[in-house]
């Protein structure tokens, strides 16, 4: 979706009192500024270490925790920031075997608010494509998820809807 298209959803969603979190195509400052502008919240894919996290984090908020710049606002700066601040969710994508070896330092990131594991894009990293329920993946899954519920950070999964499904993500803490 362009920006425009992305403002509709984010303005439908703050009509229902719906907090949003957009997906956007890469860990870029120049790609998550105008996103973040906009959106409660990020998810940011193919993240696999602490560095890229860091990077993430930066770009979504501003100085001093942060590199976002900063523009105009219709209301005080002063406001705008701390809102902001209160505000902004980061969100990284664990899709591939790096992320999951570097849980430990991932998941301690100043600033990372949640994870949510690609499944599918995991299982491919792992050479097992679309073999979500292969043991090594299920195992990769469970890893992440335990490492995070020990921390601060929340978990989710990509998955489709099955209702069967998602009492055992819940089960699981996602």
């Amino acid at each position: 979706m362009d920006l425009q298209h992305v403002l509709g959803h984010i303005m439908a969603a703050r009509g229902t009192g719906t907090a949003s979190i957009v997906w956007v195509p890469g860990n870029e400052p120049d790609v998550i500024k105008p996103v973040i502008d906009m959106a409660a919240g990020l998810l940011v894919p193919r993240v696999n270490s602490a560095a890229e996290v860091e990077r993430a984090v930066a770009a979504c908020h501003y100085p001093p925790r942060g590199t976002h710049g900063i523009d105009y606002r219709a209301i005080s700066q002063s406001d705008y920031l701390e809102l902001a601040e209160e505000q902004t969710m980061v969100l990284v994508q664990i899709e591939h075997v790096d992320a999951v070896r570097n849980m430990d330092d991932l998941l301690h990131v100043p600033g990372l608010d949640g994870v949510c594991v690609g499944p599918n894009d995991l299982s491919g990293s792992m050479n097992k494509l679309g073999q979500i329920d292969h043991p090594e993946v299920v195992a990769a899954i469970d890893e992440v998820l335990q490492k995070t519920s020990r921390t601060d950070v929340f978990a989710g999964i990509s998955v489709g809807y099955d209702s069967v499904s998602f009492a055992a993500w819940i089960e699981k803490g996602v």
